[in-house]
């Protein structure tokens, strides 16, 4: 899969989210700013990347739809955010806190299907996914958090996004 095209994708788009992550981190007082536009095009990027790996394994590997799952919420945000108006910025939080959420559950239905492979590595894949719905739920409820809180929830966000699609990556390998 690494070698893949799909693969690759999916490698790059890991990559470009930790990148994102520690840029979030390093930074919380500039990222809303740029956050919409600078995290629609990331976000664009890993939806394809989804999409390449739905369409790329579902004749392989039944029970992908998480993939397009996960795509089709992250397109939508990506969209969200590169085609909506200034107000976006001020509702930034619910819309990554509810996108966190959905990808949580998302690496999380993946992280049982891993199980019922009988991957040693599942259990990685379950944690980093509850810690993104975990990462959900505290934008979802409490948007209007301190911009410093935001910007370092959202660089670890991303970070941990970053690394569960690079673990996703490896263990395809395994796996497809």
């Amino acid at each position: 899969m690494r070698r893949s095209f799909p693969g690759l994708l999916w490698t790059a788009s890991g990559v470009l989210m930790i990148v994102a992550g520690l840029l979030s981190f390093l930074r919380p007082d500039a990222i809303l700013s740029a956050a919409a536009v600078l995290f629609g095009i990331v976000l664009l990027f890993s939806a394809f990347s989804d999409f390449a790996v739905y369409f790329g394994t579902r004749g392989i590997r039944d029970g992908a739809w998480w993939m397009l799952f996960d795509g089709a919420a992250t397109l939508l945000l990506a969209l969200i955010l590169l085609f909506g108006s200034s107000r976006i910025v001020r509702s930034l939080p619910l819309l990554l806190g509810a996108w966190l959420l959905i990808s949580g559950l998302s690496r999380t239905a993946n992280a049982l299907r891993l199980r019922s492979f009988g991957s040693d590595d599942w259990g990685w894949v379950l944690g980093c996914g509850a810690l993104m719905g975990f990462c959900g739920l505290l934008f979802l409820f409490a948007p209007l958090a301190g911009l410093t809180a935001i910007g370092a929830v959202l660089g670890f966000a991303l970070f941990l996004v970053g690394t569960v699609i690079l673990l996703g990556a490896y263990l395809a390998n395994r796996f497809w």
